[in-house]
């Protein structure tokens, strides 16, 4: 934000390398101050002589009147008068003139020192009243006239002191931040002491005598001003002119040597009442006031040459801005706080389309479409009220509207001036349409580059500097962005030399041809040579000579399948060979195993049936005839029987799975009852071991949906086994309702358990347990027998239900096997074990030692 001020000034410095402007004031003070004494030294009177009586006086007849006679008496009261009136009015001049400079620089201390320097002349005032008796004084004269002045000049030299000390040891910002207050609260105080002064000496019956005629030092009373004034001398103005150096500085310190003459004629030389040191002295402290107004007056006269000039100077400036301004490429706009036009250059008119006259004193929003316009307004609604400024010193991006109503992209850049305490608005105003549509451009192109998944380069086309890549490339060659735009494209393609490259895409160039496609090879920044195919075009309109567009893809794995594909070929016939004959004879040994199942199925069930069927007659029929030894041998039979029936129906369903002619019959049920079913079917087997049995099961009848003959199957195994493989202890059969927790959700599953106190099953062995002919314990898998199909059949009609089988086992103390069996119809075995919650562990063995497994289906 910028402030025109057109009445500002500055106090004008002194240069220091000007040292004529200092000495000859200097000397020309000393001098006035030293040809008094040079001039009593030679005999020269300068005291007012006094009238004799009763012989007359010289030059006046005998007959002369009273009132020459009382002329000739009061000279030196004359001389008395003039003399101090000439500093009184000194130091009216020396106010006057403080307070025009004060008005121009506004600097406090210009009127602080002029109000004290006033009253010190109202204080002279005083004195030369008191001394013609003008006002009522009760002393003497002859005390009267020497002791005001003693007080006068100690005041004048206190004053000064204080007032000019002021502004020579306080900071200068602090004084002008508050000057008002000062300049109030020190002409308050110097008015009351001159006052108080004024009305006591007026008031005293009796005043001190003063002066000692004969003595060496004849005024006392006049030496105690001179240490106030030593102190200005040498300490309180040098200080004030080094921070202001100006001509009033340099005249204020120079008056300090006839003040100090002053009171040094009058201590040392006055004897009586107007004699020659009494004049010299009222004449210097005349000459006193008069050195600060040539300094003032000095300083008004180069503040107004200063105004001159720089007023021309700002005449001058404001016609080469316009010039400037008027000529300039970019449109300048000046608006008041409600938006009116106050000037508008010719870049303005050629923009807008507008005439002069059009524009000048309307609403800047002519120039905008909607909703800009509208925005406008409250913009400026808004800143007359908060005084927040959102846009100026901002350069931001808008529209701008034509005469003839079309719009286009300008950039707008605000600024505030005060001028003259009025607040306008400049904006700048460039047309950025061309630039924004070919910026458009070019984001498309290069969002068009980047989205490819190939490399492209582009490059001069003389030097074949690369001049752009996209992050494709960078990321092939394995260089820096700011490397490849270093480089050129022959440091990329090592099979090209510059001349080469050039031949090669001259016809591009020529116009001769549009596009050129080619394979070579595109070094690594290791040195790794990769196979690419490049498709190269010349574009004329990018840049000032064009730019050659160099789209890259990589082949080598293009090249390595080409390769290998040679190699497949050639032993493709000899595969193709192989896999027919194999084929030719899986079908024939596909065919001979169904046979044989078959037959198996008709040969082995039927006759095992009838054994079972006239076993099962023959013992009831002989049942109480034959002996118990014979009948035991019945029972023998039937039950080896039943086994092999069973050992033939696990062989035959296995056959069935592997060929995927299995099919479940899938109904709804109560597991709980077929469990209890399966455990009355099974009950001989516990009670041929003299094993405990101990269920779990659920007050509630659980349904769930499967091949109820396949379940039973299921749990029938796993009984069996858990009898199998106990010698002693307990069995456990539990069936629960339960919920697994997978990805956040919760499937209910139908929970079978058979828990036994056997031999348990080594960590080693229990991975390959549902394994296809297995059989785990060398020892007791001899004396139960079985053809190791039983688990892997298990394993499978639980995959085929959906479902999952857990075994968890301690070698030496049991093991425990449990089926999982969805009740919504979720199929288990499509989760991996990782997903499952706590119910099933990973494959390792727990802090206990315990194996624990999760199986999906026979291995």
């Amino acid at each position: 934000m910028a402030t025109i001020n057109n009445t500002s000034a500055s106090l004008l410095p002194i240069k220091n390398k000007d040292a004529k402007e200092v000495a000859f004031p200097l000397i020309a003070v000393v001098a006035v101050c030293i040809v008094p004494f040079i001039l009593l030294l030679g005999n020269v009177s300068l005291a007012t002589p006094k009238l004799q009586t009763p012989s007359p006086w010289p030059g006046i007849s005998a007959d002369a009147t009273f009132q020459e006679y009382a002329y000739l008496a009061l000279k030196g009261s004359f001389t008395h008068t003039i003399l101090e009136w000439t500093a009184v009015c000194s130091a009216a001049f020396v106010i006057v003139l403080a307070f025009m400079q004060y008005r121009l620089t506004k600097e406090p201390s210009l009127l602080v020192i002029g109000v004290a320097l006033a009253c010190a002349g109202a204080m002279d005032a005083f004195h030369t009243f008191a001394a013609d008796r003008l006002i009522e004084a009760v002393a003497d004269n002859t005390n009267l006239i020497p002791f005001t002045w003693a007080i006068c000049r100690t005041f004048n030299a206190v004053i000064l002191l204080v007032g000019v000390g002021l502004f020579a040891i306080t900071k200068s910002h602090k004084l002008k931040s508050s000057g008002n207050v000062i300049i109030l609260v020190m002409s308050s105080i110097f008015i009351a002491m001159a006052y108080v002064i004024i009305h006591v000496c007026a008031t005293s019956q009796s005043l001190p005598q003063t002066m000692f005629p004969g003595a060496v030092i004849t005024r006392p009373y006049d030496i105690y001003p001179i240490v106030p004034y030593m102190l200005c001398a040498f300490w309180i103005f040098p200080l004030y002119y080094k921070k202001h150096r100006t001509y009033f500085g340099l005249s204020l310190m120079l008056s300090i040597i006839p003040q100090i003459a002053t009171q040094l004629y009058m201590a040392f030389g006055s004897q009586e009442l107007h004699d020659n040191c009494f004049n010299i002295a009222h004449g210097l402290k005349a000459f006193s006031y008069m050195v600060p107004i040539f300094g003032l007056s000095m300083q008004n006269m180069c503040t107004y040459q200063q105004r001159t000039q720089a007023q021309k100077q700002l005449r001058e400036s404001k016609m080469q801005t316009a010039a400037v301004i008027d000529f300039a490429d970019d449109a300048i706009i000046t608006i008041d706080e409600n938006g009116t036009v106050e000037s508008a250059n010719q870049a303005t008119l050629d923009m807008f389309g507008y005439e002069h006259h059009e524009i000048i004193r309307k609403n800047i929003k002519m120039l905008m479409p909607q909703p800009y316009r509208m925005e406008h307004d409250e913009y400026l609604s808004a800143y007359k009220k908060t005084g927040v400024a959102k846009v100026i010193g901002i350069g931001r991006e808008v529209i701008g509207r034509h005469k003839d109503g079309h719009t286009f992209a300008i950039d707008l850049s605000v600024s505030q001036i005060i001028v003259n305490g009025k607040r306008l608005y400049t904006g700048i105003v460039r047309n950025i349409e061309e630039r924004k549509q070919q910026e458009k451009k070019l984001v498309e192109f290069k969002l068009a580059l980047d989205a490819t998944a190939d490399c492209v380069f582009m490059f001069e086309p003389n030097t074949l500097q690369i001049t752009y890549t996209n992050q494709i490339a960078v990321e092939q060659v394995h260089y820096s962005l700011e490397k490849l735009q270093s480089m050129t494209m022959v440091d990329i393609r090592p099979k090209y030399t510059i001349d080469s490259f050039n031949a090669m895409v001259k016809p591009l160039m020529e116009s001769e041809s549009h596009t050129l496609v080619f394979e070579t090879d595109q070094r690594t920044s290791e040195g790794i040579d990769i196979s690419v195919e490049v498709s190269l075009r010349f574009v004329p309109e990018i840049g000032e000579s064009g730019r050659f567009v160099s789209i890259v893809r990589d082949i080598t794995e293009r090249k390595q399948t080409e390769l290998a594909l040679q190699d497949y070929a050639l032993a493709l016939e000899s595969v193709n060979n192989s896999v027919e004959q194999a084929r030719s004879e899986s079908e024939i040994a596909t065919r001979a195993k169904s046979n044989f199942l078959a037959n198996m199925s008709h040969e082995l069930r039927t006759p095992m049936n009838s054994i079972i069927g006239f076993t099962r007659r023959l013992m009831k029929k002989l049942d109480g005839t034959i002996s118990e030894r014979d009948y035991d041998a019945l029972e023998t039979v039937d039950r080896n029987a039943k086994h092999l029936l069973a050992l033939i129906n696990d062989i035959l369903d296995f056959s069935k799975i592997e060929a995927g002619k299995l099919e479940l019959d899938i109904a709804s049920f109560d597991f709980r009852d077929s469990v209890k079913e399966t455990l009355v079917s099974t009950s001989a087997l516990f009670d041929a071991k003299s094993l405990k049995l101990e269920t779990d099961l659920p007050s509630e009848p659980l349904i769930i949906k499967g091949d109820h003959v396949r379940i039973r199957q299921i749990m029938t195994n796993l009984i069996s086994n858990a009898v199998k493989y106990s010698r002693e202890g307990t069995i456990t059969v539990s069936l629960t309702q339960t919920d697994l927790h997978v990805d956040e959700n919760k499937i209910p599953v139908a929970r079978f358990s058979v828990k036994d106190t056997g031999i348990g099953i080594k960590p080693e062995d229990i991975k390959r347990l549902f394994g296809k002919f297995t059989q785990l314990g060398e020892g007791t898998a001899g004396k139960v027998g079985g053809t190791g199909l039983g688990l892997a059949i298990t394993a499978e009609f639980v995959r085929m239900h959906g479902g999952l089988i857990q075994v968890s086992s301690d070698y030496g103390q049991g093991s425990e096997f449990s089926v999982l069996l969805p009740i919504n119809g979720h199929d288990l075995s499509t989760l991996s074990t990782e997903k499952l919650a706590c119910e099933l562990a990973p494959n390792t063995n727990n802090d206990d030692g315990e194996s624990i497994v999760c199986v999906q289906g026979a291995s």
